[in-house]
């Protein structure tokens, strides 16, 4: 699936894979993207019971698989942010892994894996088969950097020219989250 398919499907509140790979290196679309899945699916009074965010050493693990098989006290979905899962050693990543997939994923819960690595995701993929989606995160090429800015800008309800949008290219460089900044400043 491709981050446009991704953002259609999340506004029409209909995700069809309890298991979201977000690939790629681009963290801060990730990022952005689990922010619209908070956005979208948690009222905000649930917020705080039902997302969920962890690293991925030898505690955090164990720790988060405890919490994905127990239950909420209110009926919104719940969101898992499993970070740098790519940072577990091999074994740690292969036994958390099994014990999710073998556990199954409880209704009306997603889990969502950052990963860098094209081997962790295909192997987070090989475990969850028909439960998961890949969606890869790359930065827009410098000839798309400034329609993307635009678009930034159109989403704070702001607007922006080509001419503005490629001069803040040149004064803070093309680090998304730094131009993120800069356009949120416009708002």
């Amino acid at each position: 699936m491709d981050l446009t398919a991704f953002e259609k499907s999340l506004k029409s509140g209909k995700l069809n894979y309890p298991v979201l790979i977000f690939a790629g290196p681009e963290h801060f679309l990730k990022e952005k993207a689990f922010s619209g899945m908070i956005q979208s699916l948690i009222p905000e009074e649930d917020r705080s019971d039902n997302v969920t965010r962890v690293g991925s050493s030898a505690k955090e693990l164990p720790d988060v698989l405890q919490q994905i098989f127990s239950f909420t006290f209110n009926d919104s979905p719940r969101l898992f942010l499993i970070q740098d899962i790519d940072a577990a050693t091999a074994k740690q990543r292969r036994d958390f892994l099994d014990k999710l997939s073998q556990g199954g994923v409880p209704a009306d819960t997603f889990i969502v894996f950052l990963v860098s690595e094209a081997r962790t995701a295909g192997e987070i993929a090989g475990k969850f088969k028909q439960q998961s989606e890949r969606i890869d995160f790359w930065a827009p090429f410098a000839n798309q950097l400034g329609a993307w800015i635009k678009r930034q800008a159109n989403e704070i309800g702001s607007e922006v020219s080509s001419e503005a949008a490629d001069f803040l290219i040149e004064l803070v460089g093309s680090d998304l989250a730094t131009l993120h900044q800069e356009i949120s400043k416009l708002a």
